[in-house]
């Protein structure tokens, strides 16, 4: 590309939320996990562990933590967040595992942008959806 670095660069000082996780607690009844998966998934982004998703391998129980992390994680890590009926409970090990990464949500904002008013579900949601766009105007790119 003609003297053009088109590869990508990390970003500087992201200010993200403490390292911690919102995982399935193996110690509780797990009758209502359906359920309690259905409803992370309704209101966070399961795609992951879709077929052929970077996590489509895990276990239910693992589904369930990855819902149960991005809903906490897009909720700005409110202890209230990770509960789901006693299901859930916070860990400080990463529980990501080979190709299936669990992420860490960004700091709320506190600028007076645009976003700022965005409940923090859409604020996580606007910056996932920012990454996708940078990673397919990247593959784009490379391809010229």
């Amino acid at each position: 590309m003609n003297g053009v670095n088109s590869s990508l660069v990390a970003a500087k000082n992201v200010p993200y939320l403490p390292m911690q996780w919102c995982v399935i607690n193996p110690n509780t009844d797990l009758t209502q996990l359906q359920a309690n998966l259905d409803y992370a998934c309704d209101h966070g982004d399961c795609t992951a562990t879709y077929p052929g998703g970077s996590c489509s391998s895990l276990t239910l129980e693992g589904n369930a933590s990855y819902a149960f992390n991005n809903y906490y994680q897009y909720n700005d890590q409110d202890t209230g967040a990770c509960n789901f009926q006693g299901l859930a409970e916070v860990t400080t090990t990463n529980p990501s595992t080979g190709t299936c990464q669990f992420f860490i949500g960004l700091q709320p904002t506190t600028s007076s942008s645009s976003t700022s008013d965005v409940a923090p579900f859409h604020r996580a949601s606007l910056c996932t959806l920012s990454l996708s766009m940078v990673v397919m105007l990247s593959s784009w790119i490379l391809q010229l």
